[in-house]
């Protein structure tokens, strides 16, 4: 059994940096048979990750306006990305969390007017095919009084 080596790192300028945990007369004599090797992943990605599936992925400029803040929140997402990890995102960057005090204060985020409920969606379901590149959100509060 021949002993397994460092991971090396494979490609050019113009192909996605792969990383190899097989030692290279092994991989060269796998490649030299037209054999594909499955050790090989792009760099940081899963290795059952579909190549083409990883070069797709659109990133959508999101932003995020809340009334009482001086400026929004501005993030960069996948659009495979939950609604849910947008919301707790922007709310972490605001500084607020839902609560409960003699009120009730749920934090919501709105598109185009139209509340989200369903925050399991992803960000792609939410905008459809009207904004590939961009989309903005408001983060509003509601407040439900004297609810226990």
């Amino acid at each position: 059994m021949a002993r397994q080596g460092p991971r090396r790192a494979v490609g050019s300028r113009r192909s996605p940096l792969l990383y190899c945990n097989k030692p290279s007369q092994q991989r060269n004599a796998e490649h030299s048979r037209g054999g594909s090797d499955p050790s090989l992943t792009i760099a940081g990605m899963p290795k059952e990750r579909n190549m083409t599936e990883a070069l797709a992925q659109k990133t959508i400029e999101t932003k995020v306006g809340y009334l009482p803040a001086p400026k929004p929140f501005h993030h960069r997402y996948s659009s495979d990305t939950l609604m849910e990890a947008i919301r707790e995102q922007a709310m972490a960057h605001f500084g607020v969390e839902n609560h409960t005090d003699r009120n009730v204060h749920e934090f919501f985020l709105e598109f185009e007017g139209q509340r989200i409920t369903n925050y399991g969606q992803t960000l792609e379901a939410v905008i459809g095919g009207k904004h590939h590149e961009k989309a903005d959100f408001e983060l509003v509060e509601q407040v439900t009084n004297g609810a226990r």
